[in-house]
């Protein structure tokens, strides 16, 4: 996902502004269930759980499925006598190492598609 705005400033201005909006919409909701919902300075916990039952029931909230594991990523030695200590993954990712391998230098993911790295027992053409 790319960053539409062109500053972290920007960015962080526009988050702000988006949760000012949240926060007057959330006071205009909790006053139209009970303009009275102060006491002590407190907001009325019966007010808060009557909205967001009145929120789910619009939204036709239903639990989340739980969210499949992400698959792994499998790192092979590239057999290329020309580029030692290359190795390839599944996702087309090339790396060269000065020393070992993936797991030798604590990768535990890949860097070109973050999925979990795993070191695949043989290399290319089935060589270790």
């Amino acid at each position: 996902m790319t960053n539409p705005y062109s500053t972290a400033e920007e960015t962080a201005s526009v988050i702000c502004g988006k949760l000012t909006e949240f926060d007057k919409w959330l006071e205009a909701e909790l006053d139209k269930i009970d303009p009275h919902r102060f006491e002590h300075g407190r907001t009325n916990e019966a007010a808060m759980i009557t909205l967001i039952e009145r929120m789910r029931k619009e939204m036709d909230w239903k639990e989340q499925p739980a969210q499949e594991p992400l698959t792994e990523c499998k790192w092979r030695p590239h057999d290329d006598q020309h580029m030692p200590g290359t190795w390839e993954a599944d996702c087309g990712a090339m790396w060269t190492f000065t020393d070992g391998g993936p797991k030798d230098n604590d990768m535990r993911f890949c860097p070109e598609c973050g999925k979990p790295l795993v070191e695949a027992a043989h290399g290319i053409g089935g060589k270790a």
